[in-house]
């Protein structure tokens, strides 16, 4: 879950107030796995290997959840 809620920052609200990719494209979403998917994945399995791979432990760890934010929030601008 931490990888997909690094994507967050890509989602903004329309005027209406419903959910859309920022842009309004899904094409920046790729981009941005497709720049950032092996630092994500690296990032997550160290933090597995730290939490002794207890998946539970990996997915309420704040500072994982913020560093993979970051990571993608830079594709947001």
């Amino acid at each position: 879950m931490p990888i997909y809620a690094a994507f967050r920052s890509l989602i903004e609200l329309d005027k209406d107030g419903k959910a859309r990719w920022v842009g309004n494209s899904y094409s920046r979403v790729t981009k941005a796995w497709e720049a950032e998917a092996k630092k994500l994945l690296e990032r997550t399995h160290r933090t597995a290997q730290d939490k002794d791979r207890n998946i539970n432990a990996v997915g309420k760890e704040r500072s994982h959840w913020e560093l993979l934010h970051e990571t993608v929030s830079k594709h947001a601008r």
